[in-house]
């Protein structure tokens, strides 16, 4: 069997049509879902939403940090942290293992698939990233049983 490049639909460099991939919007759009072969009237009215969302990062942090009621935060969930270690793999993989003061634990990984790019100090980033993003349904989660215990 012959070793294939296998190439993202996602890296600038492919030359490939919505058709070959599946993942091309009629904009002309990388998207992370392909498609239907046909649009759903939903699709069609989130396409037309576009115009009402946040146009910036800190526009939409800047909203929900006004809203009234508690909430969770990236702050938050680090100071529950009390230990973050990385272990790298393969020259490749970076896992990322946060500790919390209750003693739960989550990971995180990334992977880059050619060793002559891998960069240590990006695995870690995106490692972490991803750990942290397994933490926000569960403080989301232990948010909601307060506020129900609480009455709110």
């Amino acid at each position: 069997m012959e070793d294939q490049e296998i190439k993202s639909p996602a890296v600038a460099d492919v030359d490939t049509g919505p058709e070959a991939t599946g993942l091309t919007s009629d904009a002309g759009e990388v998207s992370a879902v392909a498609s239907a072969p046909e649009a759903s009237p939903e699709v069609a009215v989130a396409d037309t939403e576009k115009a009402d969302l946040y146009n910036s990062e800190p526009e939409l942090l800047a909203a929900i940090a006004a809203g009234p009621a508690a909430k969770v935060t990236t702050a938050g969930m680090e100071g529950r942290m009390t230990r973050v270690e990385y272990f790298l793999l393969n020259d490749t993989v970076t896992i990322c293992s946060i500790t919390l003061d209750n003693g739960y634990s989550v990971r995180g990984e990334s992977a880059c698939v050619n060793p002559a790019n891998f960069d240590e100090k990006i695995g870690k980033m995106l490692a972490y990233n991803n750990a942290l993003a397994k933490l926000w349904p569960l403080f989301g989660f232990l948010l909601a049983e307060q506020n129900f215990l609480a009455g709110k």
